[in-house]
């Protein structure tokens, strides 16, 4: 029978598991971590002082990624889906929330940043249609990453229909990353990214996005992928 106890140490050695080097060994470990504390409605307040310190610190860790919208767009769909928030200042994008869950964040992306870039310049180079490459590829790109928006929704839809208690921890979670990045950013405004599809290039990467691997599968990162930080 499952006890409080078996259940904490199981989170701690997810956790644990999370500082792996193995980039994908260490983004399972975590998303099986917070899935253990949503179900069970623990926080890491119920985890040991050490693990506490470890896993609950508030950090802001900024991602170098140019100016590519589709990348950012990408990491705050994730981002939303792991308890964090973005903010984008100049070329950067800031992911905030606590360490554990922006880890996490980060590590998605890379994983699903390189199969888009793969599968774009796939597409791309293979189209033989009347759009310029480059609309193609952008159009391609933002149909992707909106399908994997969706799906991280549905994923997260079934998460709480699953755990009656996930809405009270999303909501104090949420509550505090978004006062720790009014303190961090407190002169932030929202803006909108107006885009230009072309329809028939848009729908060919939704189709892409039911087809990329979200959390690595049976698959790992090559030894030489780097986190996108």
């Amino acid at each position: 029978m499952e006890t409080k106890d078996s259940i904490v140490d199981l989170i701690q050695k997810c956790l644990n598991l999370g500082k792996s080097p193995n980039e994908h060994e260490a983004q399972l470990a975590m998303s099986k971590a917070q899935e253990l504390l949503e179900k069970y409605n623990l926080t890491l307040a119920d985890l040991k002082p050490e693990e506490q310190q470890a896993h609950i610190n508030m950090v802001s860790i900024p991602v170098p990624i140019g100016r590519s919208e589709w990348k950012r767009r990408l990491i705050h769909y994730i981002a939303q889906q792991s308890f964090c928030k973005v903010v984008i200042s100049g070329e950067k994008v800031y992911v905030l929330g606590r360490s554990a869950n922006v880890y996490s964040t980060l590590v998605m992306a890379s994983w699903i940043v390189a199969q888009l870039e793969n599968i774009a310049w796939l597409e791309t180079t293979t189209y033989a249609g009347y759009l310029p490459k480059l609309r193609f590829r952008d159009s391609f790109l933002w149909g992707a990453i909106d399908r994997i928006s969706e799906r991280l929704k549905e994923e997260r839809q079934t998460r709480e229909a699953t755990s009656p208690n996930l809405h009270a921890l999303v909501v104090n979670l949420s509550t505090e990353v978004s006062l720790y990045t009014s303190t961090q950013f407190p002169h932030m405004s929202s803006h909108h990214i107006g885009k230009s599809f072309s329809s028939e290039a848009y729908q060919k990467g939704r189709a892409a996005g039911d087809t990329v691997s979200i959390y690595g599968g049976d698959r790992q990162l090559h030894s030489s992928q780097k986190l996108l930080t």
